[in-house]
């Protein structure tokens, strides 16, 4: 486990060792500059979007949790959805425990977290984008 931690630490630490080379080339030091015009807002659509999840992750526990036990508790809801994102999931265990809550569920969770927050990130991105482009 300390392994993993110190590997993890050298890693974050190389990596942001490595854009400092960015300002050698200008098309990197402008994908640079987006990225630091950026942080606040990908920040706070960060925080946005942990709040959401944990929304998701209560309500899949109130819905779900009785009868699965990927969604018993809040953690283990908020792990499993997070996997939903990843396209690991098992919708009929949903439907098997409530037919009409878990198109609900599903259609919104999806709807939101996949598409309005990705849509949301890119959009940053492409507004700070536009910024630096006019400077450079």
């Amino acid at each position: 486990n300390s392994l993993f931690f110190d590997l993890f630490f050298d890693f974050f630490f190389l990596f942001f060792k490595f854009f400092k080379f960015f300002r050698l080339s200008p098309e990197l030091f402008m994908l640079w500059s987006t990225l630091v015009r950026a942080i606040k807002d990908i920040a706070f659509l960060i925080f946005m979007a942990m709040l959401l999840f944990l929304g998701f992750s209560t309500m899949a526990n109130n819905i779900f949790g009785a009868d699965l036990e990927e969604y018993n508790t809040v953690a283990n809801a908020f792990s499993t959805l997070l996997q939903v994102l990843l396209g690991v999931f098992d919708y009929q265990a949903l439907k098997l425990v409530d037919r009409v809550w878990a198109r609900i569920f599903f259609l919104i969770y999806v709807v939101f977290m996949f598409f309005v927050m990705l849509n949301v990130f890119l959009a940053i991105l492409n507004d700070s984008y536009l910024a630096e482009r006019k400077i450079f």
